[in-house]
């Protein structure tokens, strides 16, 4: 079950690394696997596993393939797992958690996946990612001018054509959508290498 910290379960320690900071508690190297059936289906797609955060050393396993070490246990990170899968059948996901490195907080940072995983399938070309970056160059009761940027990847091999579509909607006071659109930007068609 995910979030874990399987430091809060360790044994506590005069002699823990990172003493007080930790509470005392003791690290070690936990794994974490899982069996995820992966439909044949989604063979021409991309298939990301997002974490929102491992606290620390995290290596990303699948099907014995090492496909990312992430080592910052405070930000989230993706890995794109298209390469190592196999469609239509069960693939075998290890995550390695090793915060060997004592101390490594001022605080009690626990240790393993602490955070929600997503499983992402999306097109082979697609917005990226955190690939949307947008800012305000003004603002005033009449109206408002935003840049925008957008980071499209390209999983195809291959150079692509691709047709770019914004639209942007009014949202309520919690963030979600009201479903009323405020602007469009144009159609852009653009090359992807």
């Amino acid at each position: 079950n995910l979030p874990h910290d399987y430091m809060i379960e360790s044994n506590v320690s005069e002699s823990a690394a990172s003493g007080p900071a930790s509470g005392y508690y003791t690290q070690g190297v936990a794994y974490y696997t899982k069996l995820i059936d992966i439909p044949q289906e989604w063979e021409q797609e991309a298939v990301y596993l997002h974490f929102d955060g491992i606290m620390m050393n995290a290596t990303v396993d699948i099907n014995g393939c090492k496909a990312i070490l992430q080592h910052n246990g405070y930000i989230p990170f993706s890995v794109n797992i298209t390469p190592y899968l196999y469609f239509g059948k069960k693939n075998r996901v290890t995550i390695t958690v090793a915060p060997s490195m004592q101390p490594n907080s001022r605080w009690y940072s626990g240790s393993g996946i602490y955070r929600n995983v997503w499983l992402v399938k999306t097109s082979p070309v697609h917005v990226a990612q955190w690939g949307t970056f947008i800012r305000n160059k003004e603002i005033s009761t009449d109206k408002a001018v935003m840049d925008m940027t957008l980071q499209l990847e390209n999983n195809t091999g291959k150079s692509v054509q691709a047709s770019v579509k914004t639209d942007i909607y009014e949202q309520d006071e919690t963030g979600n959508p009201k479903g009323t659109k405020v602007a469009s930007c144009p159609a852009m068609k653009v090359k992807i290498e």
